[in-house]
């Protein structure tokens, strides 16, 4: 899911040669040992950081909306839009094995569409260039709570309006046309296929995709009761602890999900890509938010809804990763999004042990 904006996770850092990689890797993992997290007053959630075996956690806040239960780190939260990357993984591994391609046309895997649909390219709908619509209205999301799996819910895409492709339209119809390609290519349900090809490869033991009872409630009103227990489905809402994100994101860095050329071609970003005023698009590649500064590159996404507020940030050439879970929706002085890059940037400098890495800051002017 999307915040008002793009809700892209990105920002700055990768490659030299590998050993070069590897050395950084191994100064950056022992600067965040022995340090702590010192999280932003009022964040109510969880932040995991660091590049080795196992990450810095912090916590903040109460799990439930009555402020009785205080989360720790073992407490699961809505990744919200977050999840989108597994699902373009999903397809990279697909790829990897020949099944399909990026520029494939989507009628090639995907039954029954309409012909402008079925013309489509795979790439086109992971990059958000499909022309297909944000799908959140309160009507998608009763049909989401309900859907058996991902290609139950195409028919209600093909119901929605859609402009012509091209231009940048952050879009989670798209990716539920991904997950039903995901689910018809695989013989799987999504839901099956992140628990088996996404999950357990990470090193992440299976608790259920979905909300349950243990897990952080939304906090701020109904809405975020109900965003935060939305099920997970190809375009977001899976549930995962901070340090099981984490953990997602070392086992992409070190390739275990996909190979590291698969990985550099989802993350070339089009810089041509424009928004549909004409004004640049975000730094975007395929399913996933990308930064480039220097030579190095970063790669994350973020998401947000009442009562939602998370994001990840994967430094490709130290493997560092830094994850923010919120059960609450950020604002200017505590949002996910900016404090994984914070957090990040600060590892990155390094520490003494014992020292915290803050994440503490004024709020911004002008807003989000």
């Amino acid at each position: 899911m999307q915040r008002l904006g793009t809700g892209l996770a990105v920002l700055a850092m990768v490659a030299g040669a590998e050993a070069a990689g590897a050395q950084a890797a191994g100064a950056q993992a022992a600067a965040v040992q022995g340090c702590r997290i010192d999280l932003p007053a009022g964040f109510s959630g969880a932040a995991a950081l660091g590049g080795g075996e196992a990450p810095v956690v912090a916590t903040a806040g109460f799990r439930d909306a009555a402020g009785k239960v205080r989360i720790d780190p073992d407490t699961r939260l809505n990744l919200g839009s977050v999840n989108k990357m597994m699902t373009a993984i999903a397809v990279g591994q697909l790829v990897e094995e020949g099944r399909l391609g990026f520029d494939d046309p989507v009628g090639r895997h995907l039954p029954g569409l309409p012909d402008d649909i079925a013309a489509l390219r795979v790439r086109d709908l992971l990059s958000h260039r499909a022309g297909l619509p944000l799908f959140l209205r309160p009507q998608v999301l009763d049909a989401v709570a309900k859907a058996p799996d991902a290609r139950a819910l195409v028919p209600l895409v093909l119901a929605e309006p859609r402009e012509a492709p091209g231009p940048f339209r952050y879009s989670n119809a798209g990716f539920v046309l991904v997950g039903a390609m995901v689910e018809e290519l695989s013989g799987l349900s999504y839901g099956r296929y992140l628990e088996t090809r996404i999950l357990r490869p990470a090193g992440i033991a299976s608790r259920g995709l979905a909300w349950r009872e243990g897990d952080a409630e939304g906090r701020g009103g109904a809405d975020a009761e109900a965003f935060a227990r939305l099920p997970a489905w190809p375009a977001g809402s899976l549930m995962l602890s901070a340090p099981d994100l984490w953990r997602f994101g070392r086992a992409l860095a070190e390739g275990r999900l996909v190979s590291r050329p698969t990985l550099e071609a989802m993350t070339r970003v089009d810089r041509t890509a424009r928004e549909p005023d004409g004004s640049p698009a975000p730094g975007y590649g395929l399913g996933m938010g990308v930064t480039d500064r220097n030579g190095r590159r970063v790669v994350g996404h973020s998401g947000g809804a009442a009562g939602v507020d998370a994001s990840i940030r994967i430094a490709l050439d130290t493997g560092a990763v830094a994850v923010a879970l919120q059960n609450q929706e950020g604002t200017n002085a505590r949002d996910a999004h900016d404090l994984t890059r914070e957090l990040l940037l600060l590892a990155e400098a390094g520490c003494a042990p014992g020292q915290p890495i803050s994440a503490a800051r004024p709020p911004r002017p002008g807003g989000r």
